[in-house]
């Protein structure tokens, strides 16, 4: 009895872990709109989550109505949502236009490396494996 109580914890607690590192639903990216209304901090979270994890539905017009009303037509979310959305149509593109534009910065930073201090040149993405 407990080998088959602890199999079922397991088996709860692994779905429950897939769930969080999976693109986000649409009932719950739903839910943590309706968070952000009841608490505008929490919208980062949400914009931390669309950039992490993606969304795993189709963006309608119901969607960006709900996001604008319930998160105070924020354009910084707004845009996280459309991102994720081209994401989620062309992963193989928004991958390779990400790559790009890393490129350029590291290529355009290099210009004015000797004009920042070292926390700044540290900050930047990909610099010191560029540089190596």
């Amino acid at each position: 009895m407990k080998k088959l109580l602890f199999l079922a914890i397991i088996l709860f607690a692994s779905q429950f872990i897939r769930a969080q590192t999976g693109p986000l639903s649409q009932a719950e990216y739903v839910k943590m709109l309706y968070a952000v209304e009841k608490s505008p901090a929490s919208k980062d979270d949400v914009i931390s989550a669309l950039r992490k994890r993606g969304i795993s539905f189709v963006l309608t017009d119901g969607i960006r109505s709900l996001t604008r009303t319930k998160g105070r037509n924020d354009d910084e979310l707004k845009r996280a949502l459309e991102e994720a959305d081209r994401r989620r149509q062309d992963p193989v593109a928004y991958d390779a236009q990400a790559s790009k534009l890393v490129t350029m910065f590291i290529e355009n930073f290099a210009k004015f490396e000797g004009h920042v201090d070292g926390g700044v040149r540290d900050a930047a993405p990909g610099f010191r494996a560029a540089a190596e």
